[in-house]
């Protein structure tokens, strides 16, 4: 089918631009001075009670000067003994200051905390989530550059033992070397669980979206339209908790996949605008259409299945039973199959992506692993695509719970 053909090709031409990307920037490494600006983390905190002390005991051993180190913890609502934990280890630290207030959202929360913050710079913390000993120090260095509004770094899962979480394992891994390559051409979408901000951008331009499902996404599109820049550290990381069950998984990315279509919607004046660099003229335009063309062959592979097993079980019943000789002429015929060619390049493309990020990277990523996940798990986030689609055009927005 042409549509077959059309689906592969955009996926190709996706896949060789950042593949070109990695290549072109391979060559340099740019050492900028480290200077200790003073920043303060705002920690939202909703039913985090038990992993708590664990988030500040990492940034307790952060490599940075402590005394630069100031901490807001925002209670939003909690129903566990989140706020108790949290005034205890207030205690005899004249660093950390604890607010408490009705459940309103992340967004709002880190808001809160923002407003009451002083220093330069805004160090955004999920409360279940730890920081690396060196990355405090690797994530503010780029902020002697001016024109840099926000720094980020790679994400890895705090949990690993269950096959669920190990995928993600992967994907977070792909998305870490993907970010990588984003950082290179002023095209970086903020992560999640850790950013550092300045916080001139909030007085300027306004704080979190609190109609936002994915309010770091909407922050990072919000810095580059504005003509500044994020930067990415590559070299250390941070651990945050990630869905142990396929429930909460589906929970999660219908929030995510939500708010990337409310965010396209509204920065759709950045698609196709050269005044936007590489991020409006292909980097968005390309996340969508990846988006659209992974769900659009989920969808017509499963309608191929489900046609083949529907026309074999229809012959079983008439009393056809399947052959195992093996045909020589026939295996030839299909191996010369354009489409089998086109699904053997793609999965040589798949192992050069693999030991490329093995490589670069340096996680020990097992082949099996990195096959499951990427034909299994990744259609499962293609399904959770659709729905989420389905959501943003009823304009259904999705709860937490």
């Amino acid at each position: 089918s042409i549509v077959v053909y059309i689906v592969i090709f955009i996926d190709f031409f996706i896949a060789f631009f950042f593949l070109s990307v990695f290549v072109s920037t391979k060559i340099k490494k740019e050492e900028k001075e480290f200077r200790p600006f003073e920043l303060t983390f705002v920690l939202p905190a909703y039913n985090v009670g038990k992993i708590l002390e664990k988030t500040l005991d990492s940034i307790k051993k952060a490599k940075y000067p402590q005394e630069k180190i100031k901490i807001i913890i925002v209670n939003d609502g909690s129903t566990d003994n989140t706020l108790e934990v949290a005034k205890k280890l207030s205690q005899n630290n004249t660093n950390i200051q604890v607010f408490s207030k009705k459940n309103t959202g992340k967004a709002d929360s880190l808001n809160y905390g923002i407003k009451q913050a002083k220093t330069e710079l805004i160090a955004t913390l999920d409360s279940d989530s730890l920081i690396m000993p060196d990355l405090l120090e690797k994530a503010v260095t780029p902020f002697s550059d001016k024109s840099i509004m926000a720094v980020t770094s790679r994400l890895k899962p705090l949990n690993r033992e269950k096959l669920i979480e190990k995928m993600q394992y992967v994907e977070y891994t792909l998305a870490g070397f993907y970010r990588r390559l984003m950082g290179h051409i002023n095209s970086l979408p903020a992560a999640p669980a850790f950013t550092i901000y300045r916080r001139d951008f909030f007085l300027k331009h306004g704080y979190f979206d609190t109609d936002n499902l994915t309010e770091d996404f909407e922050i990072s599109l919000r810095i580059q339209s504005h003509q500044y820049n994020i930067s990415y550290v590559a070299d250390s990381y941070a651990l945050t908790d990630v869905p142990n069950n396929l429930y909460k998984l589906y929970r999660q990315r219908l929030r995510w996949n939500y708010g990337t279509f409310y965010n396209y919607r509204k920065y759709k004046h950045i698609f196709f605008n050269k005044d936007y660099g590489d991020l409006g003229f292909f980097v968005l335009p390309a996340g969508f259409l990846s988006i659209l063309m992974v769900s659009l062959t989920m969808l017509m592979a499963s309608y191929t299945i489900m046609v083949w097993i529907i026309e074999n079980i229809q012959k079983l019943l008439i009393g056809w039973r399947p052959s195992f000789e093996f045909n020589l002429e026939r295996f030839a015929l299909s191996v010369t199959d354009l489409r089998i060619l086109l699904f053997l390049f793609t999965l040589l493309l798949a192992l050069t992506i693999f030991f490329l990020i093995r490589s670069e990277l340096k996680e020990k990523i097992g082949i099996r692993d990195f096959f499951v996940t990427m034909s299994i798990f990744l259609w499962t986030l293609a399904l959770f695509y659709i729905i989420g689609f389905i959501y943003f055009i009823r304009n259904k927005k999705p709860t937490w719970s």
